[in-house]
């Protein structure tokens, strides 16, 4: 079990956690290496949902990808970092590293269903929405505790070429909650009221809470893949 992120963790450099309210997306990934599809995504995602800021979570080390190739976390954030200079809604975390610290998990990943547990402790006063590529929805019933990440987050899909009719017709998306317009993520009703359990460490507990929905921006075409950047030779 990840123990209580204390609040001198901070997400961010430039703000303290009082000030991350509204609308957050948060995209998780290796960055391995950060390139200009993912500042993209971020700008797309912010552009479609309305989000106040984004933050990109640093992954120490993705437990469904192989650790071969991969660059060291500090030059992943380092890059990450040099990329989101200039834009002011843009943060880079190592968020996991501190929770992977924290909880002795040195040598085994910290979980995206971990993360969002702490993250909600963090951040009382903002609706997080999770943002990711449709090629991710692909692999998301593999994730671990897939449907209690879809119960503590809105997520919003961002559609990639060659991945969007197998994301939209595949288990992970039959996993997903109710479906509705980017703009409508973070909102606590849909029609009316709309009341959903939330988990959190396991329990659930009745709230009437933003969590649950999900939607596929269709039009958000993102060419570039790190995995080619590495083979053309772009290293860190």
């Amino acid at each position: 079990m990840v123990q209580h992120a204390p609040n001198p963790v901070r997400l961010s450099g430039r703000l303290t956690r009082s000030q991350f309210r509204g609308k957050i997306g948060i995209m998780g990934g290796s960055f391995n290496p950060p390139h200009a599809g993912h500042l993209a995504m971020a700008k797309r995602a912010r552009a479609q949902a309305g989000l106040k800021y984004v933050i990109w979570l640093v992954s120490p080390q993705n437990p469904l990808k192989s650790s071969r190739g991969m660059a060291s976390f500090t030059s992943r954030l380092a890059a990450c970092e040099k990329m989101a200079k200039g834009h002011s809604w843009l943060h880079v975390s190592q968020f996991e590293t501190c929770l992977q610290q924290q909880a002795g998990q040195i040598y085994q990943p910290v979980t995206t269903a971990q993360t969002l547990v702490e993250l909600r402790r963090l951040l009382p006063y903002a609706q997080l929405i999770w943002v990711m590529g449709a090629d991710n929805l692909i692999q998301f019933g593999s994730w671990d505790n897939c449907e209690m990440i879809q119960n503590a987050t809105d997520m919003l899909i961002l559609g990639r070429p060659g991945y969007n009719y197998q994301a939209l017709s595949g288990y992970g998306r039959h996993l997903m909650g109710h479906r509705t317009q980017p703009r409508l993520l973070g909102k606590k009703t849909i029609s009316g009221t709309y009341t959903r359990s939330r988990l959190t460490d396991g329990k659930r507990t009745n709230s009437n809470w933003t969590g649950g929905k999900w939607a596929f921006d269709m039009n958000a075409y993102n060419l570039l893949s790190a995995t080619q950047l590495r083979q053309a030779g772009n290293q860190l």
